[in-house]
């Protein structure tokens, strides 16, 4: 976890563990893979320096449903449902969809810091966007 991460989840302790947040939180960054990006030949010439690269693994987003959480945590669906309704509002989940959540990137990620770096500038986007990034040679 970066210090960026521990510092929010201090700031807001109290509300984490009143609903099992945090430790949805923490289940949900156990099962980050290591994020991998390929050379995009079909995206516009970057910058010189730079090169462009599709995003295949995201290096901030845990591929798992509601219910599985549930079992592996041994808590309800409900208790879930809440804590996961509290780390959006936090601002700890950015985007999710049906069976996946991604975390802010810039509080928690696995992988080169470059990628990182790129990837937190295209982040806001809609979920299901290109996942093209601009990533720097230097």
């Amino acid at each position: 976890m970066t210090r960026q991460l521990l510092a929010k989840i201090e700031e807001d302790g109290a509300t984490l563990a009143n609903n099992s947040a945090l430790r949805i939180l923490i289940a949900l960054i156990r099962r980050f893979q290591f994020a991998v990006a390929e050379l995009d030949h079909a995206a516009p010439e970057p910058p010189e320096g730079n090169s462009a690269y599709r995003l295949r693994v995201c290096g901030c987003r845990a591929e798992i449903g509601q219910e599985e959480l549930a079992r592996e945590l041994g808590i309800s669906s409900n208790t879930v449902g809440r804590a996961i309704k509290t780390l959006k509002e936090l601002d700890y989940i950015y985007n999710w969809g049906h069976g996946w959540y991604e975390i802010d990137a810039d509080f928690a990620w696995c992988g080169p810091e470059n990628i990182r770096q790129a990837y937190t500038m295209t982040q806001a986007m809609h979920p299901k966007h290109p996942n093209r990034l601009v990533v720097s040679l230097s």
